[in-house]
């Protein structure tokens, strides 16, 4: 038995050089993208010399961006924010009853492998103004889970199970960040604070492989 799943998201907010946004209350320039593959797969068995596999993959690749060049005024605070959320799971589970019958299972979560993971703030231009003005580029959660369980049961029999998580370790391109860039010449007024932000949250990640 085997089960994948391929999530891909681009999540793109953008203020033109020239455009100009106030507000007299709170301002906020966000983009938020949530991303929750999950994926199962279960075989069981029984027989003479034979053999079930249980295989699970979950592949996840995103960008979530906000780009602004413009004029962006608040009375109050101002928010200019790329946020991405990701609960990942893979299990995948083989029973086997009969002599020499073989189990496998394998479960494999996979981030920013094809395309990448990028969570990018890019102010290229322009003027940001307010009381407060917060500038943010955060991944919370990353949540992700492999879990493969094998069970074989009859004498001569082999159990193999391969629990594996991989984030941005080999991906095929360049893309895998969290990233916040100013421009040369942004100006940036906060009448009481300006914070720059740009982290990782809640990170848990928990691979279980269990053979019996």
């Amino acid at each position: 038995a085997t089960a994948t799943a391929h999530t891909t998201a681009t999540n793109n907010i953008l203020v033109i050089s020239g455009a100009t946004l106030t507000s007299k209350g709170d301002l906020n320039v966000k983009a938020f993208s949530q991303l929750r593959p999950s994926v199962k797969a279960s075989t069981n068995q029984g027989g003479l010399i034979g053999g079930a596999g249980g295989s699970t993959a979950a592949n996840v690749n995103y960008l979530t961006k906000t780009s602004t060049a413009g004029t962006l005024d608040a009375v109050r605070n101002l928010t200019v924010e790329a946020r991405t959320g990701i609960i990942a799971n893979a299990r995948a589970d083989a029973d086997v009853g009969g002599l020499g019958a073989d189990g496998n299972a394998k479960a494999k979560v996979f981030i920013g492998k094809g395309s990448g993971a990028k969570t990018h703030v890019d102010v290229t231009a322009g003027t940001l103004m307010g009381r407060k003005v917060f500038l943010n580029a955060i991944v919370d959660p990353l949540n992700v889970t492999a879990n493969a369980y094998s069970h074989a049961t009859a004498l001569g029999a082999g159990s193999n199970a391969d629990g594996f998580i991989e984030i941005c370790a080999n991906p095929t391109t360049a893309n895998c960040w969290n990233e916040l860039t100013l421009a040369s010449g942004v100006t940036i007024v906060g009448g009481v604070s300006t914070a720059l932000v740009s982290e990782y949250d809640h990170i848990n990640l928990y691979a279980r492989a269990r053979a019996e």
